[in-house]
């Protein structure tokens, strides 16, 4: 007896066992009275036995030979062989209606699924328009669906850039959800931003955007209860006290402030490494007027290099970077700043270089988790 698969069309599903499509392969020729079929459908409890086959599912069909066929027959055993019966659930084909969106599509959870694209704006209500066709495979009239008979499943209540999760459901209570799969139907919208702000810092990346919805901005203080900042500031205390040894000061360098800064998709740390970026931050109070100031940027690979092309105005420092990290200022002073060159630290300094890369790094996101608010 041969697996067999059909479509949900809303009749009954009857497996073959004889004519042109018939499934059952015998020494003997078998007649529709000689086999005895016995169905039962697979449900989260097991196999239980019903009297016909309607509903998509999967099924286990029991053959046996009858009595009938016995009574006739009194040289054969009286045996029963096992297979599947499965009924497919009818496709519903999903259409998203591009409109503003930028449609793609995307894997989550090693699933394919639609992605939209826009740019967030907070002054507007994001909306999502689609339609639906029964597939060629699906064509009998009777269990034909059209809009009026689906919902879509999503929060419209969006305060920030970040990813949202949609859903083309059934909605209707005379039809069976099981019976029918929505092909396109789920998908994720995704809205990005071109800057962020946080108190009396921002950010403004070139390009189309990146998703992101927060920007942290904070000065490492000794006093610090964090370990990893601690750590943070440790790192770059022992690169500063390299650097100064390597530039041959008499007088070692001291770390004036530091700032840490970080892009986030809700609590996930983003990584926007290689998008030109600008930044606008607030000077700490201890490095205000940035006489004998060196200033420095930690970089992706967890160094330092020096920063010469910025500018300030009103207690604000400006500049632009393709990696979003953090500032150190550093204090030079008697000597002069020019000494500052950004070495290529080797040996016993490479340690610190991967301690401070660790702080700096973090948690990567790149698009994988999908915000679920549905």
């Amino acid at each position: 007896a041969n697996k067999m698969s059909e479509y949900y069309n809303g009749k009954t599903h009857v497996y073959a066992i004889g004519g042109i499509n018939n499934k059952v392969t015998s020494d003997v020729a078998l007649g529709a009275g000689d086999l005895n079929v016995v169905y039962e459908l697979l449900d989260s409890d097991g196999y239980s036995v019903v009297s016909s086959v309607v509903d998509a599912g999967t099924y286990r069909v029991t053959l046996s030979l009858s009595n009938q066929f016995l009574t006739l027959n009194p040289n054969y055993k009286p045996e029963s062989v096992q297979t599947t019966l499965t009924v497919l659930r009818a496709i519903v084909n999903v259409t998203i209606d591009a409109q503003e969106y930028e449609v793609s599509n995307t894997v989550v959870d090693g699933t394919n699924v639609t992605k939209i694209t826009a740019h967030y704006d907070k002054d507007k209500t994001f909306d999502i328009s689609y339609s639906v066709e029964m597939d060629e495979r699906s064509g009998e009239p009777s269990i034909a669906i059209d809009e009026s008979d689906t919902k879509l499943t999503f929060n419209k209540n969006i305060t920030s850039a970040g990813r949202y999760s949609f859903s083309v459901v059934l909605d209707n209570e005379d039809l069976k959800d099981s019976n029918y799969n929505f092909v396109g139907g789920n998908g994720i919208l995704e809205l990005i931003v071109t800057s962020l702000d946080s108190n009396d810092s921002s950010v403004s990346f070139e390009g189309d955007g990146i998703l992101a919805n927060r920007l942290v901005v904070k000065e490492i203080k000794t006093d610090s209860v964090l370990a990893s900042d601690m750590s943070y500031l440790e790192a770059i205390n022992q690169y500063v006290a390299i650097m100064s040894r390597q530039a041959g000061f008499k007088q070692q360098a001291q770390v004036a402030a530091v700032l840490r800064m970080g892009i986030y998709l809700d609590d996930q740390l983003v990584n926007a490494a290689g998008t030109s970026t600008t930044i606008t931050v607030a000077l700490p109070e201890a490095v205000k007027s940035l006489n004998g100031i060196a200033i420095y940027t930690v970089t992706e690979q967890g160094g330092l290099k020096k920063l010469t092309d910025y500018t300030v105005d009103n207690g604000k420092l400006t500049y632009t970077t393709d990696y979003v990290s953090g500032l150190v200022f550093v204090d030079a002073n008697p000597q002069s700043i020019e000494p500052w060159k950004l070495y290529t630290i080797i040996g016993a300094s490479a340690a610190v270089v991967l301690i401070v890369l660790a702080c700096v790094i973090g948690t990567i996101v790149r698009k994988r988790q999908l915000k679920k608010l549905v």
